[in-house]
């Protein structure tokens, strides 16, 4: 009995004096703590892009304790050079540190000031704040729901230059981009568009990422085979009732039924109303939008 307890109390005194690095918990925390209790040195490097691994995040651990930091969404990086696009934190990354450990990872960041250039590869960048807790709520669906970089781009220009809703679109996603609209306009409080708008981006970095005016606008019109539609055509009318074009060649099919995506320009069509329809050989209209080249592809 009593070798027993002595083999116990000397497990406990081993314990107490080896145990405390040991058995310490890891301290969790949001990366804005940690910076301003100055348990960490970061530093933030734009890798020339947006996106996925658009930014290198380094953070160093100034402590003796092991460090769980968390990349809050939403927060702001600003650029030295004023010409170039802050850099806006998709968050939800997470970095472990040892005691005194440096270590760097590429993570998703987007550019927050459509008019201005694309981020120079390398250039150092500096937190600045946390944006607006609508977007910071948006950016966590996104990670969650494996939103398409594409999508969360146009979405934080949404929010830091007022694009419009129907700006969240990516022609080569339609079905997520459209679910991703409904989910905002849902979230938002906002009505659902019935056509969309896509800007044309310039990664160059010696140009303004979007340029004021220059969008495609698209809108879509579908039908299913049950519907017994039969010998359809698309065309585009202008506000006084003349058409304006005919659409031919853009007829997708598939089991479900049949998609025509139609696509007007603000470099190429004048501003005006159009209207979209798709009408049989009688010019009866069976399904009819109607789209804007105006004032509202303007921004700030």
């Amino acid at each position: 009995m009593i070798s027993i307890r002595k083999t116990s109390l000397l497990a406990f005194l081993l314990l107490m004096v080896f145990g405390v690095e040991t058995f310490a918990k890891t301290k969790k925390m949001t990366l804005r703590t940690a910076i301003f209790k100055k348990f960490v040195r970061a530093r933030a490097v734009a890798m020339g892009t947006t996106g996925e691994n658009a930014m290198q995040l380094s953070v160093a651990n100034l402590g003796e304790d092991t460090l769980s930091i968390t990349t809050e969404s939403g927060l702001l990086f600003d650029s030295p050079d004023s010409t170039r696009q802050p850099l806006v934190l998709m968050g939800e990354d997470v970095i472990v540190l040892n005691a005194c450990e440096e270590r760097s990872l590429l993570i998703p960041a987007f550019c927050g000031n459509a008019p201005k250039n694309c981020p120079v590869r390398g250039m150092e960048y500096k937190y600045a704040r946390q944006l607006d807790t609508s977007l910071v709520s948006v950016l966590k669906y996104a990670k969650k729901s494996n939103i398409s970089m594409a999508l969360v781009q146009n979405v934080v220009w949404m929010f830091t230059n007022k694009h419009p809703l129907r700006s969240v679109y990516d022609p080569s996603q339609p079905q997520q981009s459209e679910e991703f609209i409904a989910y905002l306009s849902k979230k938002l409080k906002m009505e659902v568009p019935k056509y969309y708008i896509n800007y044309r981006l310039n990664t160059s970095g010696r140009a303004p990422m979007v340029r004021q005016g220059d969008a495609r606008i698209l809108t879509s019109m579908s039908w299913r085979h049950d519907q017994g539609y039969r010998n359809v055509y698309v065309s585009v009318y202008r506000a006084d009732g003349t058409k304006y074009k005919s659409v031919e060649n853009d007829f997708v099919t598939d089991n479900k039924g049949t998609t025509v995506v139609v696509e007007l320009a603000t470099v190429r069509d004048p501003a005006g109303t159009y209207k979209v329809r798709l009408h049989d050989d009688a010019n009866n209209v069976l399904q009819e939008k109607v789209v804007t080249i105006g004032p509202e592809l303007h921004w700030q």
